[in-house]
């Protein structure tokens, strides 16, 4: 695959992102590339991560975090800072020519624009980004089943009201051998599931 042009932050090549002193805002984070793993960072903040592909993670903070393709994440940003524009920054990872994105995040009632050199990513390639994957740990309590009052769970006494069947068989399809689920297919969306999310 050729190397990408560039990298986009929100779908843009300028972004600025405003919030309220005191206040902790949620990023969630998708690398929609096909072929580079992206280094995020919020010049001067650390990043609480919550969430990794969906899943909810043991809550720790971070100042980058490498984003690899395909992938989505989730972060609390506490805006605790003094109020002026900071930079956000998303650069390529293991590759020889380093792109990098830059957007604003911006102090409401601040009138003091981004300063200083822009942050740079972790230098230790490959050994700090498997590092920093092994921190990650599932939070196996924060979605588990709750007691329901209504005592719904004694599944023995609820009547069916519906019932579904679903059917699995293998088709020929223009002359290709499908396999589908209730006589339905599967059929590539015109818009990329990842880019949709």
């Amino acid at each position: 695959m050729p190397f990408p042009d560039e990298v986009l932050i929100n779908g843009q090549t300028q972004a600025t992102f405003t919030g309220d002193l005191g206040k902790t805002y949620m990023f969630r984070i998708s690398n929609v590339g096909l072929s580079t793993s992206l280094n995020f960072r919020i010049q001067g903040h650390k990043m609480k991560l919550v969430e990794v592909e969906g899943s909810h993670v043991i809550q720790n903070l971070y100042d980058s975090l490498d984003v690899h393709v395909g992938q989505s994440i989730t972060i609390l940003v506490t805006l605790d800072q003094p109020p002026k524009d900071y930079y956000i920054v998303a650069s390529t990872r293991f590759t020889k020519t380093v792109l990098t994105a830059t957007a604003v995040l911006h102090y409401a009632n601040s009138n003091a624009p981004v300063s200083g050199p822009v942050p740079a990513a972790p230098a230790n390639g490959f050994d700090w980004s498997m590092e920093q994957a092994r921190t990650y740990r599932w939070n196996l309590t924060s979605n588990a089943a709750r007691p329901n009052p209504q005592g719904s769970f004694h599944y023995g006494t609820i009547t069916p009201t519906k019932t579904i069947v679903l059917a699995n068989s293998t088709p020929l399809i223009n002359g290709k051998l499908r396999y589908a689920v209730n006589g339905v297919s599967y059929i590539n969306p015109d818009t990329p599931l990842k880019l949709a999310d």
